[in-house]
């Protein structure tokens, strides 16, 4: 064979493979591979954490991929505190600190990245990172652990500062920032790290303008009202017959628990009124209203022309007025809380409102509502309510007619309250059976001379198997002090009964709906049939609140019994 054919042979069998392997390759889209879960993870820094005589103005951090920073401002925690903000940013896979201000001599810094590491990609967070250095010649390795709680719900309370100071002074949180900070995490818990062996003053302070100092009113504090050691989580031993052998003797400290409320300021203030709605006024007030007085005097209303509705809510009262044509009002306000102020107000006006035919109607109209209906039948042990929309200045329980399926009946009809907005409608209810009502038209007329329409309702009675009982036996009662015993649905945490109690005895709840319940005490040590929260500059604690630890579980025609031990 020559030379030429071997070369003709040579191409065809490459050319040959080149189109077997083409035509074999499939072209298919890259798997996604499984997911990242992981989080950054640190490889290197500069100088290294835990250096000790540290005199740089800066430190850098590499991470095994690519970072992304979330909410510096608030996730990361230097402690001790500095002056001045450090400039963070980001290079490449590191973070690089640089420092504003000399820091202190012999000090120990804790500079915490919980929650604020996390990768570009998938957003996995680091949850807990700290970089430490010490400007001395070793590294202070004392802390102090501990939960804050709310004082009241009991509930764990996060994002909260926890301060320590090295004096004893009580206005320090005042008017100082701390020595020393940490922060409570999602369940509450919280560990001030690299602490200096000594005794500390210690605050927990939901901060609301982040400045650790206490300043504001509705900045809730929570305090322990004597010094607290720092101490070693672990403490290393060697062995000195095996020196290459290291015992790790755990040393059990307690737990710090802090218990978080919000002071009351007694000055009571009128936050605002609301005059939206022409023949209404609404005023909120910053405290539940006591003895609450109103006295026009431009124009000067007679007391037929308003009517003052103090059931409205606590701190809100609601003023019913006669007088739509004004449009304005000037009038002295004021409550038993030495509250006393001139108000000029502006009246909505009607005829403003002529051209919003949708808006008049639904302001002028009478409306009524009930207790019961179709779909929710009455409690055996419950009266049956109407609820008007305002008002209500005449009636006609003459024209109201009530039957079950048999007989027309006789129950007792009254107004609950003074503005008469509330018709309470009671009668020995037989269980299992349909009710009836039904008033003619204008038998009610509002203050505002709108009259009802027909009212016709139809309603059922509950069985006595829809129901379960509770009993209570309460023991280890306390002296010297009373309690409020809560029972609270677990679904929606509102309370279905508050009994005051004063002594240990036997209790029954009965006509209770099937559900889960839960058991709130309260103890009410100064007897005035409320909780109390603290004062910290008095040392006053908020009372004590106990929740019973387990569920309790009521089913319909079942009884259930638990001991509570106070």
């Amino acid at each position: 064979m020559n030379t030429n054919n071997t070369y003709k042979i040579s191409n065809f069998l490459f050319l040959s493979i080149i189109l077997i392997i083409t035509g074999c390759a499939n072209i298919v889209a890259p798997s996604g591979g499984v997911k990242d879960v992981t989080p950054p993870m640190p490889v290197k820094s500069e100088p290294n954490s835990n250096t000790t005589c540290f005199n740089q103005k800066y430190f850098r951090i590499w991470f095994d991929e690519f970072i992304k920073l979330k909410d510096i401002t608030n996730k990361i925690i230097i402690s001790p505190p500095l002056n001045e903000s450090p400039d963070i940013s980001i290079k490449g896979k590191s973070i690089l600190v640089k420092l504003n201000e000399n820091l202190k001599e012999n000090t120990t810094y804790n500079i915490s990245f919980e929650n604020v590491i996390a990768d570009i990609t998938e957003g996995n967070t680091l949850p807990q990172f700290q970089y430490v250095f010490s400007t001395g010649k070793y590294i202070d390795s004392m802390t102090i652990k501990g939960k804050v709680i709310d004082a009241f719900s009991l509930e764990p309370s996060s994002d909260v500062a926890i301060m320590l100071y090295k004096e004893n002074l009580d206005s320090l949180p005042l008017i100082k920032k701390p020595d020393f900070i940490g922060k409570t995490n999602k369940a509450g818990e919280f560990a001030v790290n690299n602490l200096p062996c000594g005794k500390f003053k210690v605050f927990a302070l939901k901060d609301a303008n982040n400045n650790y100092i206490y300043d504001l009113p509705n900045e809730q504090i929570a305090f322990i009202d004597t010094m607290v050691s720092s101490y070693f989580i672990k403490k290393s031993v060697k062995d000195s017959l095996k020196k290459d052998t290291v015992n790790e003797m755990a040393i059990k400290y307690p737990e710090l628990e802090l218990y978080l409320f919000t002071e009351v300021d007694s000055t009571q203030k009128l936050i605002k009124y609301d005059n939206s709605i022409p023949g209404q006024l609404k005023f909120i007030f910053k405290f539940p209203v006591k003895n609450f007085s109103f006295k026009p005097l431009k124009p000067l209303w007679t007391p037929n022309m308003y009517v003052v509705d103090p059931s409205y809510k606590g701190d809100t009262i609601m003023l019913w007025y006669t007088d739509i044509e004004s449009d304005s009002l000037e009038a002295i306000i004021s409550c038993a809380a030495k509250y006393n102020d001139t108000l000029k107000i502006k009246l909505a006006q009607e005829k403003n409102l002529r051209t919003t035919s949708k808006r008049v109607l639904e302001l002028e109209k009478l409306k009524i509502s009930f207790s019961a209906t179709p779909s929710k039948p009455v409690d055996l042990n419950q009266s049956f309510k109407i609820f008007f929309s305002k008002p209500i200045i005449s009636q006609n329980f003459n024209n109201i007619i009530f039957y079950d399926n048999k007989d027309t009946l006789k129950p007792e009809i009254h107004f609950l309250d003074s503005t008469r907005r509330i018709l309470e409608i009671n009668y020995n209810w037989k269980e299992n059976t349909e009710y009836f009502l039904y008033a003619n038209p204008e038998t009610f007329k509002d203050i505002h001379g709108f009259y009802n329409d027909s009212i016709r309702v139809k309603f059922k009675s509950k069985q006595i198997d829809d129901y379960g009982i509770l009993k209570i036996k309460i023991e280890n009662f306390p002296q010297n002090t009373n309690i409020i015993l809560q029972l609270l649905n677990v679904q929606n945490n509102k309370i279905i009964k508050e009994i005051q109690v004063d002594k240990a005895k036997l209790l029954k709840i009965d006509y209770l709906a099937p559900g889960n319940y839960q058991i709130k005490t309260i103890y009410d040590k100064n007897r005035n049939g409320q909780w109390d929260t603290g004062i910290y500059l008095k040392k006053v604690f908020p009372e004590k609140v106990e929740i019973y630890n387990q569920n309790i579980k009521i089913k319909g025609g079942w009884e259930a019994e638990i001991n509570l031990k106070l």
